[in-house]
């Protein structure tokens, strides 16, 4: 997965995408899928940009050239993020032929706050000037 800048526009966002995808082709990667997830807002500004295009690509590929890759995803320009993770696409099949059915996500629910009472705390009424007095009366009496 990769993150174009939100600067950059459609036409020069498909040529870096291509770009890219050449790249991956000249390491005999097997590219199983090349997803524009789409234009989103970041979570916090990189490089001064607050808005991105993800680029989701699923590949096979020996480990030799991951280190190629992870080169040339660095230092293309427009390119403000990536992440190479290794995903095992047998587990999902294991647990399917098992008879157990793969964790569905739910999608999050907001639930409406509720509004707690408001308790009266009791009023507490001191003389603050008349305790400072006495704790002033009794120091002097202490010292003399």
């Amino acid at each position: 997965m990769y993150i174009i800048a939100g600067e950059i526009t459609g036409e020069q966002e498909q040529t870096l995408t291509k770009e890219i995808t050449d790249f991956l082709g000249g390491l005999n990667v097997k590219i199983a899928n090349n997803e524009n997830v789409g234009k989103r807002k970041l979570a916090y500004p990189i490089a001064r940009n607050t808005r991105g295009t993800y680029i989701m690509v699923q590949f096979e590929a020996e480990p030799d050239t991951l280190a190629e890759i992870d080169h040339k995803l660095r230092v293309t320009g427009g390119i403000i993020r990536h992440l190479v993770v290794k995903v095992d696409e047998f587990l999902p099949m294991l647990k399917e032929v098992e008879g157990i059915p793969a964790p569905v996500r739910k999608p999050y629910e907001k639930k409406p706050r509720t509004e707690k009472p408001k308790t009266q705390k009791p009023e507490v009424k001191i003389d603050l000037d008349k305790q400072i007095e006495q704790a002033l009366e009794e120091d002097l009496s202490k010292q003399a």
